[in-house]
C-alpha cells in the first residue's frame, strides 16, 4: 500500500497492510509450535519492528505477555495502533529495542528496492554499520550496492537480531525473497541462523485490492543456538492450497484445519514436509517443492530424462521493439498465446504476418509435430496450454511462445505428458520468480519426462488424434465441451500407466 510518509521520506513506504485472517493464523501457527506453558511463569516477550495499524499484534489482545510492541515509521499509522502497543519508530534502526530479548518477532516488512524505500538519514546510519549482512559486508559505497535490494531482506536480519535463541519468528514474505534466483544468497544466509519449521503460500486474496496484488508467503522460523550451522531438527512444514472460491477467512481457517491434520499423520494434497537442509541452494517456495515431489509419482520402474536430451532446437518468437504486427491476409500465421486451447490449437482466426517480414524471421519458424509452449502469462501458460502444430503449412510464433523441436521422443506424448499432475506440477515449480508466471529455456530443458516405449508413446498420439482431435475441429460448444471431457479421460489414463496402475 502506497502511504504519504513524514518529510524526506519517500512517499511511497511498501506497506501492505495485513487482513485479520491472516494474523489470526499466523498467531495460531506461532502457538503450535511454541509450549503452551513458558518456564518458570516467563510471559511472552513480542516485537514487531514494522508494525503498521499493529494487525499482528491484535491477535495478543487478551493474553498475557510481559511485553508486546511494534514500531511504525509512520505516525499516522502508528497512532491508529496505539492500543495494541504500537509506537512511532523506526523498526530497523531504533536502538529503544534490545537485541536478543524476545521470544517472538511478528513482521510484515516493506516489499521493495531499498532505494525506494530509504532515506537519506537511514542510509547514513546503515552506511556507519560493521560486519556481515543479510546484503553483505557494509562499506563506504554501500548504498550504491545495496539500492536494489530488497528492503525486506534487511527486516528479516533486524528480526534474527531481536529474538533470543531459540526464539521464533513469524513473517509474511513476498514470493520473491522465497523463489527468484537473486535471493538465493540472503536464503543462504538465513538458513545459516534458522531452522524454518513452516513455510506456507498465502491466497491471492491475501493482499489483492485495487491498485494492490502482491503474493506472499507466511514463513515460520527458529533461531538456531550458533550461527553458521546445519539446519537442525524437525521438518519443515510446506503449504501451497488451492484458491478455492471462498473468503479470505474460511481460506484460512481451512488450511489451518488441514494442517492440524496433516501433523497428526495425514495424507493432505497440497501439504508436505522436507528436512530444512534441503533447502540450501535452492528456492523455498511451497509451490516449487510441491512439483519436484511430483516427479516421484511415476513407477520406479519407469526411468526418466530431462526433456533437454530431446531438443534438437529451441527458440522463442521474434522480440521487435517499437513495432506491433498487423494483420495480411496472405501472410504467414503467427501463433499466438491467444490461440492455445485446453485440448490444442486453434488458428482458425490467428494473426497473420508478412511472409519474411520482422514477424516472420527464420529461426522461429514452425513445422508439423513441434511443440509449442506459451513461456509466461497466467492465461496460457499459467493454465498449462500447450500443443503440437498440426499442419503441414509453416507457421511461425509471436514472441511469448517458444518452440520446441524434439528429436527421439514422440511430442504428442510429451504435451500430454506435461499435462498430467507430475508434469504439470513440475511447470508450476518451474515457474521463475514471481508476479506474472514465466518460465526460461533451462527451466523447459530440466522437466523430467518418464520414458515410455516408442509404441506406447506412439498409441499417446493415436488415441488424441481418434478421440479429442475430430471433435476439437468441430468449434462448436457441444463437441468442444465434449473434447475436454475426452481430453481430461486422456490424461487420467496416461497417469495410471505412469503410476503402473494400467497395462
Amino acid at each position: 500500500m502506497t502511504t504519504t510518509g513524514p518529510p524526506g521520506r519517500p512517499t511511497s513506504t511498501g506497506q501492505h497492510f495485513t487482513p485479520e485472517p491472516t494474523a489470526a493464523f499466523l498467531w495460531e501457527q506461532i502457538r503450535s509450535v511454541m509450549p503452551p506453558v513458558l518456564p518458570s511463569g516467563k510471559r511472552l516477550r513480542v516485537v514487531d519492528p514494522a508494525a503498521g495499524e499493529g494487525a499482528l499484534l491484535r491477535p495478543l489482545d487478551g493474553v498475557q505477555t510481559d511485553l508486546a510492541i511494534g514500531l511504525e515509521i509512520d505516525p499516522v499509522v502508528a497512532k491508529r495502533g496505539r492500543k495494541v502497543g504500537v509506537e512511532v519508530g523506526d523498526g530497523l534502526l531504533d536502538h529503544q529495542l534490545r537485541a536478543a530479548s524476545f521470544d517472538v518477532a511478528v513482521a510484515n516488512p516493506p516489499f521493495g528496492r531499498a532505494s525506494d524505500l530509504l532515506t537519506e538519514d537511514q542510509w547514513r546510519q546503515l552506511g556507519s554499520r560493521r560486519g556481515p549482512s543479510i546484503w553483505g559486508e557494509w562499506s563506504a559505497n554501500s548504498r550504491r550496492r545495496f539500492a536494489s535490494r530488497p528492503l525486506e531482506q534487511l527486516f528479516v536480519e533486524c528480526c534474527l537480531e531481536l529474538v533470543s535463541v531459540g526464539g521464533w519468528l513469524a513473517l509474511i514474505l513476498p514470493d520473491g525473497l522465497l523463489a527468484n534466483r537473486r535471493s538465493q544468497a540472503a536464503r543462504d544466509w538465513i538458513l545459516q541462523r534458522a531452522r524454518p519449521a513452516m513455510i506456507v503460500a498465502l491466497p491471492s486474496a491475501t493482499f489483492r485490492r485495487p491498485g494492490l496484488h502482491a503474493m506472499a508467503h507466511l514463513v515460520l522460523l527458529k533461531r538456531k543456538t550458533t550461527d553458521h550451522g546445519a539446519p537442525q531438527g524437525d521438518r519443515c512444514w510446506l503449504v501451497q492450497r488451492s484458491s478455492a472460491r471462498l473468503d479470505l477467512s474460511s481460506l484460512m481457517a481451512t488450511i489451518s484445519t488441514d494442517l492440524q491434520q496433516a501433523r497428526d499423520g495425514h495424507k493432505i494434497e497440497g501439504i508436505s514436509s522436507i528436512d530444512p537442509g534441503r533447502l540450501r541452494g535452492s528456492r523455498w517456495d511451497a509451490g516449487y517443492w510441491q512439483g519436484q515431489e511430483q516427479t516421484h509419482r511415476w513407477s520406479p520402474k519407469i526411468r526418466d530424462a530431462p526433456l533437454g536430451d530431446f531438443v534438437e532446437h529451441l527458440t522463442y518468437g521474434p522480440i521487435v521493439t517499437g513495432s506491433k504486427p498487423t494483420h495480411v491476409a496472405d501472410g504467414i500465421v503467427s501463433i499466438r498465446q491467444g490461440d492455445f486451447t485446453g485440448t490444442g490449437l486453434r488458428l482458425t482466426q490467428a494473426l497473420r504476418v508478412a511472409v519474411h517480414g520482422d514477424h516472420d524471421p527464420q529461426r522461429s519458424r514452425v513445422r508439423c509435430r513441434d511443440l509449442l509452449l506459451p513461456r509466461s502469462g497466467a492465461g496460457a501458460l499459467g493454465r498449462n496450454r500447450i500443443g503440437v502444430y498440426l499442419l503441414e503449412e509453416e507457421a511461425n510464433i509471436g514472441c511469448f511462445v517458444d518452440r520446441i523441436r524434439l528429436a527421439g521422443i514422440n511430442p504428442f506424448y510429451v504435451w500430454l505428458f506435461l499435462r498430467t499432475q507430475p508434469g504439470w506440477g513440475q511447470i508450476k515449480a518451474a515457474f521463475n520468480g514471481v508476479g506474472t508466471p514465466n518460465i526460461n529455456f533451462e527451466e523447459i530443458r530440466s522437466l523430467r519426462i518418464p520414458q515410455l516405449s516408442p509404441e506406447r508413446q506412439d498409441h499417446v498420439e493415436a488415441a488424441y488424434k481418434q478421440r479429442i482431435l475430430p471433435l476439437h475441429v468441430e468449434e462448436r460448444a457441444d463437441t468442444t465441451e465434449q473434447a475436454v471431457v475426452e481430453f481430461s479421460a486422456l490424461i487420467h489414463e496416461l497417469e495410471q500407466l505412469l503410476m503402473g496402475k494400467r497395462g
